[in-house]
């Protein structure tokens, strides 16, 4: 069973109050990030923009994380896969926030952005099934476009 239809299959399953706050939480610096990007000009909105860079890169390598969890687990089934797809984010992250480092932060904005929404396709599609609870998916598209549309709305307002 794929990520997916373990979403489609428990779209109503209950989330736990922990994942709820600590997940829609973790948005927060994201659309702070993005208000920041905006709303300031300047060295304010450099500082801002490359902290919100930093955060971004920071919470894709966590994606990653999620899978080497689950291939460190003993019994695991397809370690070795489950722990190369686990490195890809964060060799993403690294590359995306460099890349926003020399060359402006709405290229590295925008390469976040295909990180999560690239990982998020793939995660789905290939990565083998996890030992995922069934709110988890849901969660998971949930944070995921959230983030990718506060990190697309910093790239519109940062300078070229």
């Amino acid at each position: 069973m794929t990520m997916s239809e373990r979403d489609d299959t428990h779209h109503e399953a209950p989330m736990p109050t922990a994942a709820a706050w600590l997940g829609y939480g973790g948005l927060l610096p994201f659309a702070g990030g993005a208000a920041g990007v905006w709303l300031t000009a300047g060295f304010a909105q450099s500082a801002i923009g490359a902290a919100l860079l930093c955060y971004g890169g920071a919470i894709l390598s966590f994606l990653g994380g999620i899978h080497w969890g689950w291939g460190a687990q003993a019994g695991a089934d397809r370690v070795g896969a489950r722990l190369v797809w686990s490195v890809v984010p964060s060799l993403w992250a690294a590359f995306a926030m460099t890349l926003g480092l020399l060359t402006g932060p709405r290229v590295g904005y925008a390469a976040l952005v295909a990180g999560l929404l690239l990982w998020r396709v793939l995660e789905v599609a290939a990565c083998p099934p996890g030992p995922v609870a069934p709110w988890y998916p849901r969660l998971r598209r949930h944070l995921t476009f959230g983030a990718a549309s506060c990190l697309a709305l910093a790239a519109v307002a940062s300078p070229a």
